[in-house]
């Protein structure tokens, strides 16, 4: 998933550029070099050196760190949570 895997197809005379394919960290979106917006989830195609610093941010899955695990977030009950009292 990040080693490369592709040369970038260019025009004679121009420098290759490695290709490598991440996917796209949860909440976050990621245009790639031909301008398609990729959402969570999906795998992008990039330069090596933009995949490394991406992965960096927060922006592509890291396969080397443990998921995040989801939260369900904070419960409210009807007995329980802040009160008002008045008077």
């Amino acid at each position: 998933m990040g080693a490369p895997t592709k040369q970038e197809a260019s025009p004679k005379g121009a420098e290759q550029v490695p290709l490598a394919t991440a996917t796209v960290a949860r909440g976050r979106t990621v245009v790639d070099l031909a301008g398609k917006r990729h959402a969570a989830g999906e795998e992008v195609e990039l330069p090596s050196a933009d995949v490394v610093r991406l992965r960096a941010r927060g922006f592509l899955v890291d396969p080397k760190k443990p998921a995040i695990p989801l939260a369900d977030g904070p419960t409210f009950g009807s007995m329980g949570g802040p009160r008002v009292k008045r008077g």
